[in-house]
């Protein structure tokens, strides 16, 4: 998938992709980040940090604890130890406002497939404000949906799903 200037950062299951807006400058590090489900620690003491400009891949397998991390990263997950700092143009970012500057898409993620594909972006910017200059007409364009937007998600194939996604 090709990537424009309209995005900032985008987080995929088992792949982390930054893309910022031009002129910002978005830093997000992971400083001792652990997390344990009841007794058992997924994962500990991860370090790292993730800037504007480069991609990074998180490789593991299956129930190493991938997907929590990124849901962890993106501020959906609280880890149950260590701490995450968020910096955009040097100024400190709140965690709890890292979401408005990212986008998360993971294979679980669920679409309300009885609606369009119209519709369901209209429903999921009711709940979440889009990026800046961005708008349902840029984002048809930018995913090649454009000709399905009328038509019930439900009908669609499993890469275009993907898209949505």
């Amino acid at each position: 998938m090709a990537f424009n200037d309209d995005f900032h950062f985008l987080i995929c299951s088992s792949l982390i992709v930054f893309h910022l807006l031009t002129g910002t400058s978005l830093t997000i590090t992971l400083q001792h980040i652990s997390k344990r489900f009841q007794r058992y620690w997924i994962f500990k003491d991860i370090n790292a940090t993730f800037e504007q400009g480069n991609g990074y891949a998180l490789l593991g397998a299956n129930g190493s604890g991938k997907s929590t991390l990124l849901r962890i990263i993106a501020g959906m997950q609280a880890p149950s130890k260590g701490e995450i700092t968020c910096t955009d143009g040097g100024k400190s970012v709140p965690v709890s406002n890292i979401y408005t500057r990212l986008s998360f898409c993971a294979p679980g993620q669920e679409i309300v497939e009885e609606l369009t594909l119209q519709e369901f972006l209209k429903f999921h910017f009711s709940f979440k404000k889009p990026i800046d200059g961005m708008t349902i007409e840029r984002i048809l364009d930018y995913t090649g949906l454009r000709e399905a937007a009328d038509k019930p998600i439900g009908d669609f194939s499993s890469g275009m799903k993907q898209r949505v996604k």
